[in-house]
C-alpha cells in the first residue's frame, strides 16, 4: 500500500470519526450520514483526498554556473594538426 493509500484512508477515517461525533452529539443517524459525507466532500474538494494518479510536475533544470576554475581562466584554443 502506497503512501497516497495510507493518507487517503487516514483522511476517510478522520471524516468517519467526525461525523460520528457529530451524529452522537445530534443522537441522529441521519446527522451522521449527512456530516460524514459533508467532511468526505471538502476533503475531496480541498485536495486532502486524492482520487486521480497526479504527479506534480517536476522542476526545471538550472542553468548550470561555470566552476571556479572556468571563470577566470581564459577559453582554451584548439592545437591545430601540423599536417
Amino acid at each position: 500500500m502506497g503512501a497516497r493509500s495510507k493518507l487517503n484512508a487516514a483522511k476517510l477515517k478522520e471524516s468517519l470519526v467526525l461525523g460520528l461525533i457529530v451524529g452522537w452529539l445530534f443522537q441522529s443517524f441521519s446527522a451522521f450520514v449527512v456530516a460524514t459525507t459533508i467532511f468526505v466532500v471538502a476533503g475531496l474538494y480541498s485536495g486532502n483526498i486524492r482520487t486521480d494518479d497526479y504527479h506534480y510536475p517536476a522542476p526545471t533544470p538550472r542553468p548550470r554556473l561555470p566552476d571556479d576554475h572556468e571563470r577566470h581562466s581564459p577559453p582554451r584554443r584548439q592545437r591545430r594538426s601540423r599536417r
